[in-house]
């Protein structure tokens, strides 16, 4: 479909490359470690989600996407601009990493922290158990682990009960628990010295994959987030050297190439592990080149490669929703309702936290395939473009997190930085509702090592008086 861009597309596109060259002119002055700092992770996953598929199109000439809905482009443009900046401004000026050799960091680091390769190996193992153990039980057996018939997504219109939506959460603790494993054995392996690397990094490797087991076992889009998720801490820990970055390009890389066998081969190979490792080993090649264009031949890289997008459905859902305004009260009521951590089934279900119509019921799909959508797209119906100041408030939120990384050398900081991580990229693709769960999580474990943190650090220095 030929997609005739409007002027203020084009100035909204000029004007949401700002942020991201702020973001690449903070890595030349400070170092490539600010690359992973939380702004910048945010800032570009908003580009990549609302403004790489329009440079795309204008690439190969064209956008084919059912839930396209062109007049609302710029609208979607606009908005995602906004967000870039609000959390560019609210975050500020970027934290360099640091050395911390005071005593008072000392003996924190020695009292508080205690991460010794015992305690992290021992606590990197119970944490993956509890991973795999909690994917047999949400799955039903193990056999069902390996091989899976059903269809993709089954049983997600069905209406369930305080108890089943109880057992769902156990593919919540699998991911939150695999999460925290990666976490830990990565921080094992960037803090051991340069001849133990060799030793541990095929562990690592080991518990990365058996990490990412709920999220292969169904096709997910973000099947290689683990990869991904032990590439982001290796070179956040300290100032990363080349081998460092070496791995940590195998691990992206890795982590892209699941992703996308994850999004191209879903319905078209049974569920479970091993149609995944298949896959994975032995690609259809007409699957992974289906989202590519082709132009008078020649094979383009256009939208559709970008399983990333989010302005599509951002598109659809304004263009669904109409013009329904609703006041800034009953927003923020709904928006609190949206943030709290307790399951949709203590307040009736999920149609309490609906923001707009069903985008499955618009298109036509309800009943066979949900369409899930972004959690801006929601932000933008509640409150329109200002819904942009609360990502301001987001990104000095994130601050605070990277702070307590990166200035004050508190590892136990990555656990809500990587939950911070998890809910940007789940915004992408989810609501606010699947954003919120991940970022409450982050600031409970935030304020709680923050808390006992102080007291424990008091104490020390007490004792050392």
């Amino acid at each position: 479909m030929t997609i005739h861009f409007q002027f203020e597309d084009y100035l909204y596109m000029g004007l949401g490359m700002v942020p991201v060259l702020l973001v690449f002119l903070a890595t030349f002055t400070t170092g490539l470690s600010t690359l992973v700092s939380l702004r910048s992770i945010y800032v570009l996953c908003i580009w990549v989600q609302y403004h790489l598929s329009p440079w795309l199109a204008l690439r190969v000439g064209g956008w084919d996407s059912i839930l396209l809905r062109a007049p609302f482009i710029s609208d979607g443009l606009l908005f995602s601009t906004l967000c870039m900046f609000g959390i560019t401004i609210g975050y500020g000026r970027y934290i360099p990493l640091s050395g911390h050799s005071s005593k008072q960091f000392e003996l924190y680091k020695s009292n508080l922290i205690r991460l010794t390769p015992e305690i992290l190996t021992i606590t990197s193992f119970v944490f993956l158990a509890l991973s795999f153990f909690s994917t047999i039980l949400y799955i039903g057996s193990f056999d069902i682990l390996l091989y899976y018939d059903g269809t993709r997504g089954a049983g997600q219109f069905d209406n369930i009960g305080i108890i089943q939506s109880l057992i769902n959460q156990l593919r919540t603790i699998s991911i939150v628990s695999g999460l925290i494993s990666i976490i830990l054995m990565s921080i094992m392996f960037s803090e051991s010295k340069s001849q133990n690397k060799i030793a541990i990094f095929p562990l690592l490797f080991v518990f990365i994959l058996i990490s990412s087991i709920p999220l292969m076992h169904s096709f997910s889009r973000v099947s290689g987030a683990m990869f991904i998720t032990a590439s982001v801490i290796i070179v956040t820990i300290k100032k990363p050297n080349i081998p460092t970055y070496i791995i940590s390009l195998l691990f992206i890389t890795i982590g892209i190439y699941l992703s996308q066998i994850g999004i191209t081969h879903r319905g078209i190979v049974d569920g479970g592990i091993m149609p995944f490792i298949i896959a994975a080993l032995d690609p259809h090649a007409t699957q992974l080149s289906s989202n590519l264009d082709y132009v008078n031949g020649e094979v383009l890289i256009g939208p559709g490669t970008n399983f990333l997008d989010a302005l599509a459905p951002f598109t659809a859902l304004v263009w669904a929703a109409g013009n329904v305004q609703t006041s800034t009260i009953d927003s923020l009521l709904k928006l609190l309702l949206i943030l709290q951590p307790l399951p949709t089934s203590f307040f009736g279900g999920s149609e309490a936290f609906r923001v707009g119509p069903t985008l499955s019921v618009v298109f036509g799909t309800y009943g066979s395939t949900g369409i899930t959508k972004p959690a801006l797209s929601e932000l933008y119906l509640l409150f329109g473009n200002w819904g942009a100041i609360f990502l301001f408030l987001l990104g000095w939120v994130l601050k605070a997190v990277d702070t307590d990384i990166r200035r004050r050398g508190r590892m136990l900081m990555l656990i809500p930085y990587m939950f911070c991580i998890v809910a940007i990229v789940a915004a992408g693709h989810n609501g606010l509702r699947a954003f919120a769960r991940p970022f409450v999580i982050a600031l409970t474990l935030f304020w709680f090592f923050r808390f006992q943190a102080a007291n424990l650090l008091n104490r020390t220095i007490s004792r050392a008086n």
